[in-house]
C-alpha cells in the first residue's frame, strides 16, 4: 500500500497520488494524458464512459487496479460520508491554525 501511481500539478502546488489499496495497475486512463483537465470531473456526476461489473466508470478515473489484499484492506476504506467528515475536520483545523497565526501577529 502507498504505493504512487502518478502526480497532479497546478499552478500553486503539486501532490502526489498514491494507491489507496496494495495490487497491480491493470488499465491506465489514456485520455489524461493528453487532457489532463479531466481529472476534475466527479467520479460520481456526469461524464460516464463505460459500464463495468462494480459500477460506473466516469472520465475522471486515473487507474484500475486488480486488488491484491482485499480482505485486509478495504475495511480501512473511508466511505463517502467519512471522508467529507475528514475533509470537515481538516478544513476546520487549517482554519484554526490560521486564526490562531493572525493572532500572534
Amino acid at each position: 500500500m502507498k504505493d504512487e501511481l502518478g502526480a497532479v500539478e497546478s499552478v500553486k502546488s503539486a501532490s502526489d497520488i498514491y494507491a489507496p489499496l496494495s495490487g497491480q495497475v491493470f488499465e491506465v486512463n489514456e485520455a489524461l494524458t493528453s487532457k489532463p483537465s479531466l481529472i476534475n470531473k466527479s467520479a460520481e456526476g456526469e461524464g460516464t464512459i463505460c459500464l463495468t461489473i462494480r459500477g460506473l466508470i466516469h472520465i475522471g478515473w486515473i487507474c484500475k487496479i486488480v486488488v491484491t489484499e482485499a480482505d485486509k484492506e478495504l475495511g480501512s476504506l473511508l466511505d463517502e460520508k467519512q471522508y467529507n467528515e475528514f475533509l470537515e475536520a481538516q478544513h476546520d483545523e487549517e482554519s484554526m491554525q490560521e486564526a490562531e497565526d493572525k493572532s500572534k501577529h
